[in-house]
């Protein structure tokens, strides 16, 4: 049955597909696109995907559509995916695609940044079981600081695939200013606590615009001789 599916196995699967769609020089902002639409999956790996789906099929997607990529711009490469592994892999990872594919198409033409980061605080907010109050700050999800840190170093030096990343991160309503810092911290460098989160947002696309700087500089070969 598709309930024995795991996130984390579809998620895996579909970055697999898409470094080999980047290796094989596929348009990279359809790349990045697929790329950041698999964050919707963070920090839920060891749920079943029926469950999630279940839970990300009943996201509130708020009236502004949001900029960026569409999730409607993905849906061909899944259909192709889906194709390819048809005979192939088991029935039930099959199917779970299929059942995927049918809320994308379902939600093609919200933005992939607002999509993910509703379905991310609606699947939080349903298996979060309530909290006594008490004292002191709630722990950090280091699980989510994690996910986004690989991601940005991944998406580093390829501008497109970055800034939808970026993009997804400034809209992520679960990263409060602590995560922010950390996050800031461990991508850019030390980060003081009270930075605020604009700002730490900052260092890090600034880590991005130094890469991009200097890429964009001519190499020594290309100089003209004095």
């Amino acid at each position: 049955m598709a309930a024995a599916v795991k996130v984390g196995e579809v998620r895996s699967l579909l970055e697999r597909f898409d470094d080999t769609l980047e290796a094989n020089s596929v348009d990279q902002a359809a790349i990045g696109a697929l790329r950041n639409l698999c964050g919707m999956f963070t920090g839920s790996e060891e749920k079943t995907l029926a469950s999630f789906l279940t839970a990300a099929g009943c996201a509130p997607l708020p009236a502004a559509t949001g900029g960026g990529a569409l999730i409607g711009s993905v849906v061909p490469m899944l259909e192709s995916l889906l194709t390819l592994l048809s005979g192939v892999a088991k029935k039930d990872l099959l199917k779970s695609l299929d059942s995927l594919l049918d809320i994308l198409r379902a939600k093609a033409d919200a933005s992939i940044t607002v999509f993910v980061a509703a379905v991310q605080e609606h699947v939080a907010s349903a298996s979060q079981p309530k909290r006594k109050r008490g004292r002191g700050a709630d722990p950090m999800d280091e699980t989510l600081i994690d996910d986004y840190v690989r991601r940005l170093e991944a998406a580093l030096g390829n501008d497109s695939r970055f800034k939808l990343l970026f993009e997804e991160l400034r809209a992520d309503q679960r990263i409060t200013q602590r995560e922010a810092v950390s996050i800031a911290s461990r991508f850019y460098g030390r980060t003081p606590a009270r930075t605020s989160r604009p700002k730490a947002f900052g260092r890090i696309w600034e880590r991005h615009e130094n890469i991009m700087a200097f890429k964009r500089q001519p190499s020594a070969a290309s100089r003209p001789a004095a």
